[in-house]
């Protein structure tokens, strides 16, 4: 069964919400943070559940989470529209 692809620009839209929250860091050590401390190995979960996990993440890591949590809301608004 195919992927669909319209799935992609959502996903990019989310991790950039993400990658805002702590522009001084790398493209390799967000992936690394996120993947890492999110406990998840990438390769087996389903995209949205990997998300979730990345972004739970983010939330716990800089509570209270308002700045991340907006930004997630932000992109979740726009997906929505």
């Amino acid at each position: 069964m195919a992927m669909n692809a319209s799935r992609i620009d959502r996903y990019c839209a989310r991790l950039a919400a993400l990658w805002k929250t702590v522009p001084d860091w790398r493209f390799g050590q967000l992936m690394c943070n996120l993947l890492g401390a999110a406990g998840v190995d990438p390769f087996f979960p389903e995209d949205e559940e990997l998300f979730t996990a990345m972004e739970h993440e983010m939330s716990e890591r800089f509570r209270p989470g308002e700045f991340v949590n907006n930004h997630i809301e932000g992109v979740l608004r726009n997906e929505q529209s």
